[in-house]
């Protein structure tokens, strides 16, 4: 085997793009849409199947533990954030108010440098709960999110190890 091809084929993979685009929508309900794209083509996304709880809130606790090197280790860049709302309520008053103070909100995360965000809030006096429709696209490289998936990993087996080894304290005493 060529030690060049392989060094040349794991560089290639660390610096290929990887995309997310995620969307949610309300409207008397809720809807989310996520799309992977990892070198340009779509990954399909298998459909959840119904973890332990505790191993759900292991991973949990270890992202949140190493939430800083995680996220600085996975490079993650905002591309795009969208929101749009149609605010109603049942006060005509209380609608002007609430899309008055929202839009000055967005405009002023825009002044601020969050050039990405695009929104638009509308009042609805008719309506009276709101409508909405957030949407954010997110690009990394595969080689940041393995090294973010490895200290995230580490933590959870760090975890785990220490779980176990606390109940087989308690069973020996």
């Amino acid at each position: 085997m060529n030690p060049y091809f392989w060094l040349f084929a794991l560089m290639a993979l660390a610096i290929t793009p990887a995309e997310a685009q995620a969307r949610l929508e309300w409207n008397d309900g809720f809807a989310f849409h996520l799309k992977i794209r990892i070198g340009g083509l779509p990954i399909p996304m298998p459909r959840a199947k119904g973890k332990k709880k505790d191993q759900s809130l292991d991973w949990l606790l270890a992202f949140l533990s190493r939430r800083k090197a995680i996220l600085k280790a996975a490079g993650l860049k905002v591309r795009r954030a969208v929101i749009r709302l149609r605010l109603g309520t049942k006060d005509a008053a209380a609608t002007a108010l609430a899309c008055g103070a929202l839009c000055t909100a967005l405009q002023t995360l825009r002044l601020c440098g969050l050039t990405v965000l695009h929104g638009r809030v509308e009042p609805d006096f008719q309506r009276t709960a709101p409508e909405g429709y957030l949407e954010c696209m997110i690009f990394t490289r595969l080689g940041s999110l393995a090294m973010a998936g490895m200290i995230l990993y580490l933590e959870y087996a760090k975890r785990v190890k220490s779980k176990e080894d606390g109940y087989a304290t308690a069973a020996s005493h």
